[in-house]
């Protein structure tokens, strides 16, 4: 669902609507965080809905509240960053259309070795994590879950988490700063 802010923006930048509402609102800024803001709350709704009628049918009350506080927090913490990482895709010169057909590919191979659990039988595990967002939001969700019930689950350390996590912020700042209003595959 994070995805959904950059491709979504990239579809009204095609249109021309981009262009018209930073005219309106004088900077681009308010319509993406705007976006985003709204996306954040779509899916921090999603995410309780979800994990309320699960852990109402799997865990007792106690666990309950630990499970619905791990997915809310680590829903925040994944989707806002996400969404900053994928502010990149706006730079890239591609119509919409191609690239919604490229990312949904791309999430089903991330997805397939995200749950085969390969980033933990490698050295190069950072790696994996960094290129791989899943995997990512994955280790955010067991951190969390390792702070609120003291089990132990494996992911990487919060340090190297905190470093991906850096540089996809960074790489988000960078792409809000360059995003046009114009389109780079259409005349608008």
């Amino acid at each position: 669902m994070s995805i959904e802010v950059a491709t979504h923006l990239i579809t009204l930048r095609e249109n021309g609507f981009y262009k018209m509402f930073k005219f309106i609102s004088g900077s681009k800024y308010p319509f993406i965080w705007g976006k985003a803001l709204n996306q954040v709350l779509f899916i921090i709704a999603t995410i309780f809905l979800v994990s309320f009628v699960t852990g109402v049918m799997f865990l007792d009350p106690a666990q309950l509240v630990t499970f619905l506080i791990t997915a809310i927090v680590s829903c925040i913490l994944g989707s806002i960053i996400l969404i900053l990482l994928t502010l990149v895709l706006m730079l890239i010169p591609i119509r919409q259309e191609s690239l919604n057909a490229v990312i949904s590919m791309s999430l089903l191979v991330l997805f397939f070795v995200s749950a085969k659990g390969f980033a933990y039988s490698t050295a190069y595990s950072f790696l994996f994590v960094l290129l791989n967002p899943l995997e990512y939001v994955r280790n955010i969700t067991f951190i969390l879950a390792d702070w609120f019930t003291g089990h132990s689950f494996d992911h990487e350390s919060i340090g190297v988490v905190g470093i991906i996590s850096a540089c996809y912020v960074v790489c988000g700042l960078i792409a809000l700063k360059l995003v046009n209003v114009i389109s780079r595959t259409h005349r608008t």
